[in-house]
């Protein structure tokens, strides 16, 4: 029987990932920025900009997955179409892009608090 720890493990193993990888890519871009000598302040405030967009897609589309996916599913289903598309692939994978994002807002907040 599966437990409450082994479904949270599973969601972890889904974003984390995603997340590591958000960060170790605000950073990198931030260090080099910084090394290169560019205006480091404006670029933390962008890098969590970009972050935060690529978190809001995430998160709206992973709500609309959850909102559309059956219906889409069936439409898919009715017109015989074998796209491969899943309610549940399209949620993990928009988890993964929100996670990213949200990656990249934390790198950037660690950058900022570091350097500032």
């Amino acid at each position: 029987m599966r437990t409450a720890t082994w479904a949270i493990q599973q969601r972890v193993r889904l974003v984390a990932p995603a997340g590591l990888v958000g960060v170790v890519l605000a950073v990198v871009f931030l260090t080099v920025l910084g090394l290169v000598g560019r205006s480091v302040p404006i670029w933390i405030d962008s890098t969590f900009a970009f972050g935060g967009i690529w978190f809001g897609f995430g998160l709206l589309s992973w709500a609309s997955s959850i909102m559309l996916g059956r219906t889409i599913e069936g439409l898919q289903a009715r017109m015989d179409l074998g796209t491969g598309w899943t309610e549940t692939s399209s949620r993990r994978a928009m988890a993964r892009v929100a996670a990213f994002g949200a990656g990249m807002m934390i790198g950037a907040t660690g950058i900022g608090l570091i350097v500032f």
